[in-house]
């Protein structure tokens, strides 16, 4: 199975999908593509690459594959033994959110010591030497 990547460095969709080729042991030839200087919007690349004008594209085999999150899914089912939910449930998972009442409770400390909008009156310094 051949992959080839359109890609910008500066794009994360494109980051996303080369990771996750590496990750699933896949080799993929990378082609870069001059997004900035408009490529992506020329009649040649809409007809050719991508109808949508959109960066990156997977091509696999002759097809071509442009939205990352299918594709991201595409991946992990052929990287698993399943189907990409039976992936997802198996995978860790981070440690639940903090409700917002536990977060400023734990802050509360720290927002005690913070600059107020009412400065003391007088001289600071002679208020921290007596």
């Amino acid at each position: 199975m051949g992959y080839r990547l359109h890609y910008f460095p500066e794009s994360g969709n494109s980051y996303k999908l080369a990771l996750m080729l590496t990750l699933c042991g896949q080799t993929f030839e990378p082609v870069w593509t001059d997004f900035g200087g408009g490529v992506t919007r020329t009649a040649e690349w809409r007809a050719g690459v991508n109808a949508m004008g959109e960066i990156p594209v997977l091509e696999e085999d002759g097809s071509r594959l442009t939205q990352t999150a299918p594709i991201l899914l595409r991946l992990a089912e052929r990287a698993s033994s399943g189907t990409a939910a039976e992936a997802f449930k198996a995978a860790p998972r981070f440690a639940p959110r903090r409700r917002l009442d536990e977060t400023l409770a734990a802050r509360k400390p720290v927002l005690r010591w913070r600059p107020s909008n009412n400065p003391p009156e007088g001289d600071p310094m002679k208020q921290a030497a007596d």
